[in-house]
């Protein structure tokens, strides 16, 4: 029973890496985010997992120029490339535990992608 279980299991995850592969639509706006990935959603990371930010975006969508992170309390920023700069780091040193940062505006070679993550800051 414990074979069968994970062969399913495998089978569900095969299938749905394959069909996020397959699913190169001008609307697939998967980002990643220091490992984590998602699409207009919400995530939770450690406030000092998140001083370095590395954001990457499918190939398909082009090369990621630059985005916009806002952290509540400080002025907006742009950031260029995929890397995070000064001014983020240090926004985000003066950012509270349970803050949400919102990162949007993800300009690429291609155009803007229309997604927006937002990451919640644990301890």
């Amino acid at each position: 029973m414990k074979i069968l279980l994970k062969t399913v299991v495998l089978f569900l995850l095969t299938t749905t890496i394959l069909f996020a592969q397959e699913s190169n639509t001008p609307n697939d706006n998967f980002i990643l985010v220091n490992d984590a990935g998602c699409a207009n959603c919400t995530i939770e990371r450690s406030k000092s997992s998140m001083m370095e930010i590395r954001v990457f975006i499918s190939k398909n969508h082009g090369d990621l120029k630059s985005y916009k992170v806002k952290i509540p309390g400080q002025t907006t920023i742009q950031v260029n490339g995929s890397k995070s700069n000064s001014a983020y780091k240090k926004a985000i040193s003066l950012a509270k535990y349970g803050s949400k940062i919102q990162i949007f505006d993800l300009k690429t070679t291609n155009g803007i992608l229309k997604s927006t993550i937002i990451i919640k800051l644990t301890r």
